[in-house]
């Protein structure tokens, strides 16, 4: 009512796009958006960025650059839009402006961890592993009790197909791996998807370890004993898992094909 009311005021119709967002009507929401967008409307440019970059074209997804480029010009303070710019030229293979545009980021918000934790694989996935340490040093002087760095780094290498680079990275420090719960949890869930169990086990029995009341890695040993047909251990593991969290699903499943 109120955009047919004021037809032409551009918070309403940022507001509209949104709704049809939030409606699965995409294609009409990047519609208004790129109106909006020509119009020079600023948050619609930095959202219509956005969702091209969240599509399965690759034409689109390209486009995004482009908007998310506009948007940091339009808004150069703003450490969001240098973070995006970085993450989608990353995935554009635009590796000089992807570095410049982190780099970026983090020099207009030096206290978020975030900036580091996005930057860091980047490094590491250029083989650049020698500029890694100060990053990483810095960010860890920065984060609160809750954050750990370097877990945060090796769970987003591990989402990558080449697990070559998070093994790198722990190898590189030997220190961190052996006190990093989340570490260890993500790359000892990997190795059992990879069906590397040895390695998987010795991974999720220190994860264990570091963080006693979690269930999660008992859940992920009886899975791994399991696939071993070492049915009695995989037993062992889903019950003290469930010991700890009588509600952890997986953990109730792992027992029962135990």
């Amino acid at each position: 009512g109120a955009v047919k009311t004021k037809p032409s005021d551009p918070t309403l119709r940022f507001l509209k796009a949104l709704t049809l967002v939030d409606l699965a009507k995409k294609d009409e929401a990047i519609e208004l958006l790129r109106e909006l967008s020509n119009e020079g409307f600023v948050p619609a440019v930095y959202r219509l960025a956005a969702e091209l970059n969240q599509l399965e074209d690759e034409k689109k997804k390209a486009e995004s650059v482009t908007i998310y480029k506009r948007y940091t010009e339009l808004e150069p303070y703003d450490s969001r839009g240098f973070r995006d710019l970085a993450i989608s030229s990353d995935n554009a293979n635009q590796l000089v402006q992807a570095e410049a545009a982190y780099r970026k980021s983090i020099e207009l918000n030096p206290t978020e961890v975030d900036g580091y934790v996005y930057f860091i694989p980047f490094l590491i996935m250029q083989d650049r592993m020698v500029e890694v340490r100060p990053w990483l040093e810095a960010a860890e002087k920065l984060k609160d009790d809750d954050t750990d760095v370097f877990g945060s780094v090796i769970e987003s290498l591990t989402g990558l197909d080449d697990l070559t680079y998070a093994e790198k990275f722990a190898a590189a420090e030997p220190l961190r791996m052996n006190t990093s719960y989340d570490a260890n949890l993500a790359l000892g869930r990997k190795y059992s998807e990879a069906e590397r169990y040895p390695a998987a086990l010795r991974l999720l029995q220190t994860a264990a370890q570091l963080d006693k009341e979690s269930s999660e890695p008992h859940m992920l040993i009886a899975h791994v004993h399991r696939k071993q047909k070492r049915f009695n251990a995989a037993l062992r593991a889903a019950q003290q898992a469930i010991a700890i969290d009588e509600y952890d699903g997986e953990a109730q499943y792992e027992l029962a094909c135990a």
